[in-house]
């Protein structure tokens, strides 16, 4: 082969594709954001505080009104009607399925704070206590949560109170396992939504905060 080569040739970039309409340099403003949902309301079952299709969670100190908060939701989704602590023109819930697991059982608890518990007993609210699982530890939720999306079709709020009950919980387990249930939901054609609620780590005010007690889900 007796071709000339050109010492002072460059054909390093030849073979590069040539973008010809390279995608313009743009910042965005927050309205403009591909994942903000604002006031949408078939984003929200309860507006800023329950989101559809996703795990929201719950969390707080011990005996400050965890299940209260969950029990008021639970029922203003199950029945579609105001949520009480929020301004009189948010979205209004649509009335979906609502299912509740007790994780922590205390005889007549409802009766004590709701009365007659006749709001309870009329939401339509479904439930299941952990003595109703086949066994009362985290995998026998798991395994009921598996049961729970294979035998409906329903668009349906799942609400746990309190995850954290269990000594066996496994934040990351968790969030791999109700993923994959979400996507067979999805599969399914319906939402599976969690509202989930958990006990923060409680320090005295004196005691320094180290790596220890922050902890990720």
């Amino acid at each position: 082969n007796n071709t000339p080569i050109d010492d002072n040739s460059d054909n390093s970039n030849n073979d590069l594709p040539q973008d010809s309409n390279p995608k313009p340099f743009v910042l965005k403003s927050y309205s403009q954001l591909d994942d903000v949902t604002s006031c949408n309301p078939n984003m929200w079952y309860v507006e800023k505080y329950v989101a559809v299709g996703i795990v929201n969670w719950l969390l707080a100190g011990a005996g400050v009104g965890k299940s209260l908060f969950m029990v008021q939701i639970a029922v203003s989704v199950a029945t579609g009607t105001k949520v009480g602590f929020l301004p009189d023109d948010s979205l209004i819930p649509p009335k979906k399925r609502v299912v509740f697991y007790r994780i922590e059982v205390f005889e007549n608890e409802y009766l004590g704070k709701y009365g007659d518990v006749k709001i309870i007993s009329e939401s339509g609210i479904l439930w299941r206590d952990r003595n109703d699982l086949t066994t009362p530890d985290f995998k026998g939720l798991i395994d009921d949560l598996k049961l729970l999306v294979e035998n409906t079709n329903e668009e349906t709020l799942v609400c746990i109170d309190p995850i954290s009950k269990y000594t066996d919980f496994d934040a990351d387990k968790f969030a791999d396992e109700v993923e994959k249930l979400m996507a067979r939901a999805k599969e399914k054609g319906f939402h599976l939504t969690f509202l989930c609620s958990a006990h923060l780590d409680e320090l005295s005010s004196w005691k320094r905060v180290t790596s220890e007690n922050i902890k990720t889900t």
